[in-house]
């Protein structure tokens, strides 16, 4: 049984398609207006799950969920603005 030089991994590489220079092809990059709107909305969460933890009345699972879900509303026109630049 001969062995090639690069074994399987060359072979599969060949297969799918890639070949030297095909990565000059990739997607442009997300935009920044989408990076703001995603920061927005961690931090919006984070403050939930801090807000959340140190209340007496709710535990940190309900600070989570409500900041991710006020970070997601106030964040969204960011968001869909990035998403549909591409």
């Amino acid at each position: 049984m001969e062995r090639r030089p690069w074994g399987r991994r060359f072979s599969l590489w060949l297969r799918t398609g890639l070949r030297p220079g095909s990565f000059d092809r990739l997607p442009p990059p997300m935009p920044d207006i989408f990076w703001l709107g995603l920061g927005i909305a961690l931090l919006s969460t984070l403050v939930g799950l801090v807000s959340g933890a140190r209340s007496r009345s709710t535990g940190a699972a309900t600070g989570l969920a409500i900041g991710a879900f006020l970070g997601v509303l106030a964040a969204f026109p960011l968001l869909a603005i990035g998403l549909s630049t591409i």
